[in-house]
């Protein structure tokens, strides 16, 4: 069933909305990444809009991974929050299939109990955007509690430790607003800074209409959004690349 969508009442909503979040967030230049392992980490930064990952992790010295002018993209920052209820996460993947072994996602709790256990993935329909959500048997996420989430690429199946990867952590929290049409609540997370809370929904409502052009003007112009957050590298010019049908966590 497809979501009801004013095309001109969400592009004005959102454009405004983009225009606020621009003027009162200063870009925040991404940290290193850091391994899954050890004591829990700290509670995400509350407030603080960080930009989507671009670099990080070491690869050996004979390392298979594919050499490419854009890096793998995490959109989503080394520490922030969720108000979704089941959120998706999105990655820019620069490779061909053909080009590396296959994928792995993981998330645990504070704990370090499994809410998603390592598994490994091939690609398809890349270069361009992928999504991952958690399988419907997935523990819920919880209000309030942190998680560490990690995915990797791996290039050489003869070799684990030839891979990329980006990671960090989040900490769902309870919305405060939970009602209105899909571009509203687009509307609300940019104004709140939550960038990617908006393009995981924003991704979603594309992919169940994709030859909706409102749509990818607002997908187009919350791109332009993050040229601004992070002015070393243009967002807006991978906007145009396909979402791929790729993957699924379903066991």
């Amino acid at each position: 069933m497809k979501i009801p969508i004013q095309p001109m009442k969400l592009t004005l909503m959102i454009t405004l909305a983009i225009a606020t979040f621009i003027n009162n967030y200063a870009p925040v230049r991404t940290q290193p990444v850091r391994q899954i392992s050890g004591n829990p980490p700290p509670p995400p930064t509350t407030g603080t809009p960080q930009t989507p990952q671009r670099r990080g992790g070491t690869r050996p010295g004979d390392s298979k991974c594919p050499v490419s002018q854009i890096d793998p993209i995490a959109f989503m920052p080394k520490s922030g929050q969720f108000v979704l209820e089941s959120p998706t996460f999105w990655f820019y993947i620069p490779f061909a299939p053909k080009d590396v072994d296959s994928i792995s996602f993981v998330i645990l709790n504070a704990e370090g109990e499994y809410i998603q256990p390592p598994k490994k993935i091939p690609l398809s329909g890349t270069p361009g955007f992928i999504s991952l959500g958690l399988p419907s048997t997935s523990p819920p996420l919880e209000i309030g509690k942190r998680y560490r989430w990690s995915f990797s690429i791996y290039c050489d199946r003869q070799n684990q430790e030839d891979r990329i990867s980006r990671d960090g952590i989040f900490q769902k929290i309870a919305p405060n607003f939970t009602t209105g049409t899909p571009g509203e609540r687009i509307t609300r997370y940019v104004e709140n800074g939550s960038w990617y809370d908006a393009l995981n929904l924003l991704g979603e409502l594309r992919r169940r209409e994709s030859t909706n052009t409102a749509l990818k003007a607002d997908w187009d112009k919350l791109f332009a959004s993050l040229d601004k957050l992070d002015p070393t590298f243009k967002f807006s010019a991978i906007a145009d690349r396909p979402i791929a049908s790729c993957c699924s966590l379903e066991q």
